[in-house]
C-alpha cells in the first residue's frame, strides 16, 4: 500500500481511504449493502 504525508505534518496516511460511515442501510444517503460490497471489493 502506498502512503503519503498529510499536509505539512509528518503523519503518514494511506492513499486509499474507503471510510466506513457511509456504508449500511439505516439512512437513505448511505450506500446499500450490495453497492458497498462492490466499492470495497474494487478498492482491494
Amino acid at each position: 500500500m502506498q502512503y503519503a504525508k498529510l499536509g505539512w505534518s509528518n503523519v503518514k496516511i494511506s492513499r486509499i481511504a474507503l471510510g466506513g460511515m457511509s456504508y449500511g442501510s439505516k439512512e437513505p444517503w448511505m450506500a446499500q449493502k450490495e453497492d458497498a460490497l462492490k466499492i470495497i471489493k474494487k478498492g482491494f
